[in-house]
């Protein structure tokens, strides 16, 4: 399943316009990890997949109870990523 996800984002960055998805691609890999590794029940699986989309926009609060805010620190300059709009 992680491989398959790998290879259609590298698919996806290929596409006209969606070039900054490649800067995204180990991030979106990883957190595919860490929803499998630490959600207790298929609800709370979902929130955290689906939570995803708002990260890459740089949004880390979520409107679902079963996962409502991102769990890393708060960003600095120092670990900026290069936001995605949504589109």
């Amino acid at each position: 399943m992680f491989i398959g996800l790998s290879k259609k984002l590298d698919s996806l960055s290929k596409e006209k316009f969606c070039g900054d998805v490649r800067d995204w691609h180990r991030s979106i890999v990883n957190h595919m990890y860490f929803v499998a590794a630490t959600s207790n029940s298929p609800d709370e699986t979902v929130a955290k997949w689906k939570s995803v989309a708002n990260h890459v926009q740089n949004v880390h609060e979520h409107s679902s109870w079963q996962f409502p805010r991102c769990t890393h620190p708060e960003y600095t300059d120092d670990n900026q990523k290069n936001w995605l709009k949504p589109s």
